[in-house]
């Protein structure tokens, strides 16, 4: 039988194939031309002839290919041991391959970071040959036939871990460091203790089958960081709101004697932050200090806040002018003096006549215009009046409660119609009541030709006091004359005014209570009622003395 002719293209291909096992490398082939059969044959035969020639030839061509030729690549998408080595050649796969066992392991362990030498770990590995086989095809490699383990070191490894990790449970510390401090008032904030908390740590075990085969899985897989399975135990947390109640002392308020109003009492508690001890606890680490501060806590009415509260505010004040006459403002000056530093307590009540006492010459009061039966004369004590009234507008506008208190005969210069206070011993006097909650001291001096009063206390009003009067009505004094001869003992003049006039009224005053924030009125309540006299104004006359008639000798008939 004659032999089929073999087909030329099929020969080629078969040339072609063993070239590419040959030498690793593809033909790359241009246009195709005539004769390329032939030239093939001559290639192949030039490699069979001389195998030891070619190869380094084959080495300088892959390290620098020509436009017609190039080095064999792995196949694109091809990852082993966590590395993509697609499109590599095989030189840089193994190169790649390589790197991986030239890495130490991290090993992790409870949260703590632990290291395995590449020494220690890995025999051998053919990083060469493994690339190899990923060039011809991915899907034969086996890391099992090109990496060596040293399995006995690497359980020898995980054993010592897992005696690392056995650990017993220690449990959580509590302790309070330095010396309670005072819980008096004192000038300095002292130093306090410390709560001083060591959290525990729970036991840890490790199973070393499972650690060495994880750290064998790793290798094998070319992930070089294992995080182990570790059993924990549990610690029991302290109970603190229990170590709170037993370190707590709650703050005292200081008191008031109602009837002394002397302070008394007022400690300071003392205590740590629980909610702040209990999310430090919470956030720290096993084995971990903290430190949570002890500190004093002020009482709520502390003694020196009571204390403040007493005398701490103006009620209110008021000033009136006085005169330049000397008997007079010595007289002021007493009753000032006297008036100065007088405390009432609560629900106490205020007598003007008590709180001077009788006006004498002893006491070093003097003479001095006084208004007496509708006439001014000189009495001993005149002008003490002016404190008076000037105290009765004070409590006025410190919304005190009036007790008793006359106005004068006549309008007094000094103060509105209607805000004035008379006093004469024996017969007026002017008292007001504390209707507060605290103590209240009166103030009273003169400067710059003023007498000057303040009422000190607490002020728990919202308000203020503004004082309002109403003219109810108006009593015109009248002038007359009073007739003198020129040579009258007091040598007064014609013209001359013996009586000044005082114009009379009739007041209705009103306690006017304003919002302090708002300013707007609350109440407008009635107050009193005063009643001035007038009181005619007398001027002198001088008139001509009657002319006598002579006198005769009587006759005899007479």
């Amino acid at each position: 039988m004659a032999k089929k002719k073999k087909d030329p293209r099929q020969e080629e291909l078969e040339l072609e194939q063993a070239y590419v096992e040959l030498t690793g490398y593809k033909i790359h082939k241009k246009k195709k031309k005539s004769g390329g059969l032939i030239g093939l044959i001559c290639i192949l035969a030039v490699i069979l002839a001389g195998c030891v020639l070619a190869i380094p030839m084959l080495m300088e061509h892959e390290q620098s290919p020509t436009e017609a030729t190039g080095p064999v690549l792995i196949a694109p998408g091809t990852t082993v041991l966590g590395v993509n080595v697609g499109g590599m050649t095989r030189s840089e796969a193994a190169e790649a391959l390589a790197a991986v066992y030239r890495s130490d392991m991290t090993l992790t362990l409870y949260g703590e970071e632990y290291t395995i030498s590449s020494v220690d770990a890995v025999e051998s590995f053919d990083a060469d040959g493994a690339a190899g086989v990923l060039l011809d095809d991915p899907r034969l490699f086996d890391i099992h036939d090109w990496l060596v383990l040293d399995t006995e070191n690497i359980r020898q490894i995980a054993d010592a871990y897992a005696v690392l990790l056995q650990r017993e449970t220690v449990e959580t510390g509590i302790q309070v460091m330095g010396e309670m401090p005072t819980l008096e008032p004192t000038e300095t904030e002292p130093e306090c203790q410390t709560l001083t908390i060591t959290k525990g740590k729970p036991s840890t075990s490790v199973d070393n089958e499972v650690l060495y085969e994880a750290i064998l899985r790793g290798y094998n897989s070319g992930v070089l960081y294992v995080e182990a399975s570790v059993a924990v135990g549990t610690v029991e947390e302290p109970d603190l709101a229990e170590v709170y109640d037993q370190y707590y002392i709650a703050p005292v308020d200081a008191v008031m004697d109602m009837e002394t109003f002397e302070v008394s009492g007022g400690t300071y508690g003392y205590e740590f932050d629980l909610e702040a001890a209990q999310a430090a606890l919470e956030t720290a680490d096993y084995g971990e200090t903290v430190e949570i501060p002890f500190y004093r806590t002020t009482p709520e009415i502390s003694t020196e806040s009571l204390r403040s509260l007493l005398f701490r505010d103006v009620l209110s004040s008021s000033s009136t002018e006085h005169t330049g006459e000397y008997n007079r403002n010595v007289n002021l000056q007493l009753a000032c003096e006297a008036l100065n530093g007088i405390v009432l307590f609560p629900g106490e009540e205020f007598s003007y006549n008590e709180a001077l006492g009788e006006r004498t010459t002893d006491k070093g009061y003097l003479p001095a215009g006084s208004y007496v039966v509708g006439a001014t004369i000189e009495t001993v004590g005149g002008g003490i009046c002016q404190p008076s009234s000037t105290l009765y507008h004070c409590c006025l506008l410190a919304d005190l409660e009036i007790t008793l208190r006359d106005c004068h005969m006549y309008a007094v210069s000094y103060l509105p119609l209607g805000i004035d206070a008379t006093i004469n011993w024996g017969s007026f006097d002017y008292c007001f009541r504390n209707n507060t909650n605290y103590p209240i001291r009166i103030e009273a001096w003169m400067a710059d030709g003023y007498v000057h009063i303040q009422l000190m206390g607490t002020d728990e009003k919202d308000y203020y006091v503004v004082m309002e009067n109403y003219v109810d009505r108006v009593i015109p004094y009248e002038t007359v004359y009073e007739e003198m001869y020129a040579d009258n003992p007091e040598g007064y003049e014609d013209g001359d005014v013996i009586t000044s006039g005082y114009t009379g009224y009739e007041i209705y005053t009103y306690r006017c209570k304003y919002d302090k924030e708002t300013d707007e009125l609350i109440s407008r309540e009635y107050e009193d009622w005063s009643e001035y006299w007038a009181r005619d104004e007398v001027i002198v006359k001088i008139v001509a003395k009657p002319t006598e008639a002579p006198e005769t000798e009587p006759t005899t008939a007479e």
